[in-house]
């Protein structure tokens, strides 16, 4: 029994790993796009822009609630979950800010970003 419970604690986290990955390379691909076309550009860009990218990650979200859902999480599963789900709003809250043509809020969820994109 404890051997299916490693077997299970090791694919639960290579998930969770996998799916942290493809976030933080999703928040990777915003800072690079906002520093190369600048807040105007960022959302018109051709594929993908930053509207793009919030769209194909939005799933993620779920996914990520579903499992921080389990009770025998470790903390470094859980660490990574919130994460990536701060990282989401954080990208979402972006697109938001460029349709809205907010440049200030848009400059400061950006160094967020970066923050998070880091850990």
């Amino acid at each position: 029994m404890e051997n299916q419970e490693l077997i299970y604690d090791d694919l639960i986290h290579t998930k969770v790993v996998a799916i942290w990955e493809k976030v933080f390379g999703a928040s990777n691909k915003i800072i690079v796009s906002a520093k190369i076309y600048g807040f105007h550009g960022i959302g018109i860009i051709p594929d993908p822009n930053i509207h793009d990218i919030v769209r194909s990650v939005r799933v993620v979200r779920s996914m990520l609630q579903e499992i921080n859902s389990f009770d025998d999480l470790h903390f470094e599963d859980n660490r990574l979950i919130l994460n990536s789900i701060a990282q989401l709003t954080t990208m979402e809250l972006l697109a938001l800010s460029v349709q809205n043509n907010d440049r200030e809020s848009f400059d400061e969820l950006l160094s967020g970003l970066n923050g998070q994109a880091v850990h």
